[in-house]
Order: structure tokens, then C-alpha cells, then sequence
């Protein structure tokens, strides 16, 4: 199984339990590593260094299962910090095409909206769960879900809800990512 995140911090949980050994660096902020089963790659943020990072990946090591992890933002005034949402639909910010995703778990389904930038305006956050209906937003998973399905790849997407997609996202991110990265692997570990 391939596991990506957008951010070292994301996967560090992972990383440290599997044991893994940073194998290729692809540029200051990506790079892949390999455990005993599995491969986990930094691919940057936003959906350009997604996209470059996967194309190195899939040039050189084929195709794998992918598990996309990772903070999100919340569109959906419900939510709050340190839920875990298995993602069903992902839609892309500029286009709002769907690609549906493989569910791990059916306890907590999501549709995400990816964007190409932060989301840091509440007008921003109430059209975007308006027009897609989505309750979270990030900016990767989008790009990663459409390179799967161009190579015929499983995916599944599972994300923590980081911040509140508003003008304190960065700040409240910062301040929640590490221990929602430990929570997402707690939550996930028995699926590895």
C-alpha cells in the first residue's frame, strides 16, 4: 500500500510505527519511504507539487493501492477538531468534477472538495459547501484521486478535521496537525 500525505507531520506517525526508511528525496519538502509493507510519500502541498511528486513515483515504481491521509478543513458548521471522516466522494475545486473513493470504513463517510489555495474566507466556504455539498476541504486529494483512476488504482482517502477553513486556518492547523496525525494512525493502524 501506498500512504501520502501532503505533509511530513501527516504521515510522522506512520513513518515512525512501520519503521520506515526515507528511500528517495524528490525535492526540500517530498520524499518517499519504505517500511517492511509499505511505501509512504510526502508529495508537498497543493495540487501542483501532488502532482509532480506522483508523476516521479509512478515513472518509477508502477502502481500500488493508495490510502490518502491527512488534515482537512471544515466546510460543514458541524464538524469540529480531531474528527476522523472517511472520504466518499472528492471533488475538485476548479471544476467540480466527482471521483468517488473506495470507503475503509463506512462509520463516518465525507465528500471533500480539494482547492488549489487555502481556504481562508467564509464566503469562500459557504459557496464551496453550497456547490458541492462537501463537508471538508483540502487541497491533494483531488489530484491524487484522478491520477488513480487514470492507472486503474484503488484509493481510499481518510482525513482529520484540522481547521476551520476561515482566516485563522493556518494558525489553528499548526496548533492541531501533530496530535491529529497520531489520532489518524491510531485510527487506522489495524487497516495497514
Amino acid at each position: 500500500m501506498l500512504i501520502i500525505s501532503a505533509l511530513l507531520v501527516e504521515l510522522q506517525p506512520f513513518i515512525s510505527a512501520l519503521q520506515a526508511q526515507e528511500i528517495e528525496k524528490y525535492s526540500k519538502r517530498t520524499a518517499l519511504y519504505q517500511s517492511e509493507n509499505h511505501q509512504l510519500l510526502v508529495t508537498g502541498v497543493g495540487p501542483i507539487m501532488a502532482e509532480r511528486t506522483l508523476g516521479h513515483y509512478f515513472e518509477k515504481y508502477g502502481t500500488a493501492e493508495i490510502l490518502n491521509i491527512g488534515g482537512a478543513g471544515m466546510l460543514d458548521p458541524d464538524l469540529s477538531l480531531g474528527q476522523i471522516l472517511h472520504i466518499s466522494n472528492i471533488y475538485s475545486g476548479r471544476t467540480f468534477q466527482r471521483e468517488g473513493l473506495r470507503l475503509l470504513d463506512m462509520v463516518h463517510p465525507a465528500s471533500c472538495v480539494s482547492m488549489s489555495h487555502p481556504v481562508v474566507s467564509e464566503t469562500e466556504k459557504n459557496e464551496l459547501r453550497f456547490r458541492t455539498g462537501a463537508q471538508l476541504v483540502d487541497m491533494e486529494c483531488f489530484t491524487i484521486a484522478h491520477a488513480a483512476k487514470e492507472r486503474g488504482i484503488k484509493m481510499s482517502a481518510v482525513k482529520i478535521t484540522a481547521d476551520h477553513a476561515n482566516e485563522e486556518s493556518s494558525k489553528v492547523f499548526l496548533e492541531s496537525i501533530t496530535a491529529g496525525a497520531q489520532l489518524l494512525f491510531e485510527s487506522l493502524k489495524n487497516k495497514l
